[in-house]
C-alpha cells in the first residue's frame, strides 16, 4: 500500500541512514557537503544532528534561502552550527 503522505517521524526514518550511509563518510573523508531540500526533509535532518526531542519538533524552523553551516570533526560529531 502507497502512503497518502508522510509525518516527520518518517522523514527523520528515511533520513538518517541516508546521512549515516552517503554523507558521514564523505565528512570523515574530509569533504564538504552541500545538502538542499525542502520542509520537512530538512527538518528531519536538524532533529537528527542537533539530538532535537521528539515533542520539540515542531519548533525546528528551518529560514528560507539562508544557509545553515555545521562543523564537525573527524569523526562527524557536530562540532557547531553557524
Amino acid at each position: 500500500m502507497i502512503p497518502k503522505g508522510e509525518n516527520l517521524g518518517m522523514v527523520v526514518a528515511r533520513v538518517v541512514p541516508f546521512w549515516q550511509d552517503q554523507v558521514v563518510p564523505l565528512l570523515k573523508d574530509h569533504k564538504n557537503i552541500l545538502i538542499t531540500g525542502h520542509g520537512n526533509s530538512l527538518r528531519a535532518l536538524v532533529k537528527y544532528l542537533e539530538n532535537v526531542p521528539k515533542d520539540a519538533m515542531d519548533t525546528i524552523d528551518i529560514p528560507n534561502a539562508q544557509p545553515i553551516i555545521y562543523e564537525f570533526d573527524s569523526q562527524a560529531n557536530l562540532i557547531k552550527r553557524a
